[in-house]
């Protein structure tokens, strides 16, 4: 099992940049998580990574926002999602920013496509129609969007790969997860204003997400 643990770490590790004024990487079986951290910390400082308290050579981030406290200042312009039914994966446990879509069934090539593209602190909300049969994101592309400057994924399906997630400064919420990796059939459709959990999610308007929950503004709150 740790064998398998560090073959991810390394695929994925081989996906980030070297940090420019940081140590080089080297992974090892004893500094691999700090490595793979660093390089991830350095590339998406948009969240506060463990990273940032385990070296000094990385400058943590504090929490800027609480979606308790948003909802307490601005509760009338804003949709909460109902029931908090996902579960949160990554480094950040709030992360925040411009909404971006992608609409699609138990296939993922336009999450791949779109997390390749330079994020920019934006956030992906891809609406898998709740399916928890395939796996619309891991490690791999978890790993692009840290290289990318995604600030984080929503998805309304399931992802795999958790345990390596867990490691990368990226804020994820999903349904749960499953091994099984999805289809490459059809890409389904980006950009379009897409809803589930009682929000609609539009792209251009802005998502927050913490451990309490989801709530979606048509306009930046912080």
């Amino acid at each position: 099992m740790q064998r398998i643990a560090l073959h991810s770490l390394r695929r994925v590790a081989r996906a980030l940049p070297q940090p420019t004024s940081s140590p080089r990487v080297v992974i090892s079986s004893r500094t691999t998580t700090l490595a793979l951290l660093l390089a991830a910390s350095t590339a998406n400082p948009l969240c506060h990574s463990t990273a940032a308290h385990m070296m000094s050579s990385v400058q943590a981030v504090p929490k800027m926002f609480a979606t308790a406290d948003l909802c307490d200042s601005h509760e009338p312009q804003l949709q909460v999602a109902e029931g908090n039914a996902f579960r949160s994966y990554g480094q950040c446990a709030s992360f925040s920013g411009k909404i971006v879509t992608i609409k699609c069934f138990e296939n993922n090539p336009l999450v791949r496509t779109i997390l390749s593209e330079p994020g920019n602190g934006k956030v992906l909300v891809v609406d898998g129609g709740g399916s928890l049969r395939r796996a619309l994101f891991g490690d791999n592309i978890a790993a692009l969007a840290v290289k990318n400057g995604w600030a984080g994924v929503i998805i309304y399906g399931a992802i795999r790969d958790s345990a390596v997630v867990d490691r990368l400064p990226l804020g994820v919420k999903a349904l749960g997860t499953n091994p099984i990796k999805s289809s490459k059939q059809h890409p389904g459709d980006r950009d379009v204003v897409v809803a589930f959990a009682g929000v609609t999610f539009t792209p251009g308007h802005y998502v927050y997400a913490d451990q309490d929950g989801i709530v979606v503004s048509a306009t930046a709150l912080h």
